[in-house]
C-alpha cells in the first residue's frame, strides 16, 4: 500500500519529465549564434510558382491578425516575409493570467519545388507584478540550452518560454505544411555572397556588423537624405532613420518617409540608391553613406518604410 501511495505521489513528476523530453537539449537550434527554427517543405509535382502562391495565400491569412503583417512578397525571387507580435500563454485561472508578448520574424524562400521556412528574431516582453516596466528578453539569452536547461531539466522561468516558443514554431510550420499538403524536413542555412566594394575617396568602408555602436547612435540625430547618382531623391528632413536589420540573411537598412514623398522619389524594387547622413547644420557634408538596393517597402498610417539591401557602407 505504501508503494502505491509513493507511486501516486511521484506520478505527476514522472509525467512532467516525460512531457519535457521534447524540449530538452537540442530542441532550440542555433545558426551563427542566433535562434533560428527552420523547415524545408517539398512538393515534387508542383507547377512553377505553385509553392510560392500557396504560401503567399496562407501567410496573407495567417498574418492578417492584430500585431502581425506580411511585409514583403516577391514572386520573382520567391521570397516572403512577415513580422508578428503575439501572446504566448503559460497559465490562466479565474484570478491570474500568466503570459508574455513575443515578437518575431517569419520568412520563406521558395525555389523550384522546395521552400525554406525560418522562424527567427524572437524577443519577449514579459509583464511582472512587482515592477512597472516589462522584462525584456532575447531568445539567444533566454531559451537556449545554455540558459533554459540546468542539470538536464528545464529552468522554472525560462523553461516555460522555451516550451511555448517551440510549440509556437511547430504550429507555424504545421500551418505552412498544411497549406502545401507536404511533410516538413529540416534544412541547412545557405551562405550569402559578400558584396563587392568599390573604393570611395576620403571614406573608409564598413559592413553593417562592423559599424561601431557609437556611430550607430549618431544616425537618428543626423539629417538624412536619399540620392541616386548625382540626383537628390529626397532632401534632408523628409525621412527618418529606422535602423539596420536582417532579411533573408542579408544586411538591410530601413528608412521611413511620408507616402507622398516615397511616391515622388519613385524607387522601384532592385533600384540602387544612397542613404546620406550629414552633420547637423551641414546638409551637404556627408559623414556616412549607405549604398542600397531596394528590396521592398511597407505602408502604414500614411508612412512608407523603404527596405534596402546594403551594398556598401562608407564613413568619413
Amino acid at each position: 500500500m505504501k508503494k502505491v501511495l509513493l507511486f501516486l505521489l511521484f506520478l505527476p513528476c514522472l509525467l512532467a519529465a516525460q512531457n519535457d523530453a521534447a524540449y530538452l537539449e537540442g530542441a532550440v537550434p542555433l545558426v551563427d549564434g542566433k535562434v533560428v527554427f527552420q523547415k524545408e517543405l517539398t512538393l515534387p509535382n508542383s507547377a512553377p510558382g505553385q509553392i510560392f502562391q500557396s504560401l503567399q495565400n496562407w501567410m496573407k491569412e495567417r498574418f492578417a491578425r492584430e500585431g502581425c503583417r506580411l511585409v514583403y512578397e516577391n514572386p520573382e525571387t520567391g521570397q516572403l516575409a512577415a513580422v508578428g507580435e503575439e501572446y504566448i500563454e503559460f497559465s490562466r485561472s479565474a484570478l491570474a493570467l500568466d503570459r508574455s508578448r513575443m515578437s518575431y520574424q517569419f520568412v520563406a524562400e521558395c525555389s523550384g519545388q522546395t521552400c525554406l521556412l525560418q522562424f527567427r528574431n524572437i524577443r519577449y516582453k514579459y509583464d511582472v507584478s512587482y515592477q512597472r516596466e516589462p522584462e525584456l528578453y532575447d531568445a539567444e539569452e533566454w531559451i537556449t540550452d545554455e540558459y533554459a536547461i540546468h542539470k538536464g531539466k528545464l529552468n522554472r522561468l525560462s523553461g516555460k518560454f522555451r516550451r511555448k516558443t517551440i510549440d509556437f514554431a511547430d504550429d507555424l510550420f504545421a500551418g505552412a505544411s498544411a497549406a502545401l499538403g507536404v511533410a516538413a524536413a529540416p534544412a541547412a542555412p545557405q551562405a550569402q555572397p559578400a558584396p563587392q566594394l568599390v573604393a570611395k575617396e576620403g571614406y573608409q568602408s564598413f559592413t553593417a556588423g562592423q559599424v561601431p555602436e557609437m556611430l550607430k547612435s549618431m544616425l537618428p540625430g543626423s539629417p538624412l537624405s536619399l540620392a541616386q547618382g548625382e540626383r537628390t531623391l529626397l532632401p534632408a528632413g523628409k525621412a527618418s532613420w529606422i535602423g539596420f536589420g536582417k532579411l533573408f540573411g542579408k544586411d538591410i537598412a530601413s528608412v521611413s518617409l511620408p507616402k507622398e514623398e516615397a511616391d515622388r522619389a519613385g524607387l522601384k524594387d532592385n533600384d540602387t540608391y544612397v542613404i546620406r547622413f550629414a552633420k547637423p547644420a551641414e546638409n551637404s557634408h556627408f559623414w556616412m553613406l549607405i549604398e542600397c538596393r531596394k528590396s521592398g517597402e511597407t505602408a502604414e498610417g500614411g508612412q512608407t518604410t523603404v527596405i534596402g539591401e546594403i551594398l556598401n557602407i562608407w564613413v568619413k
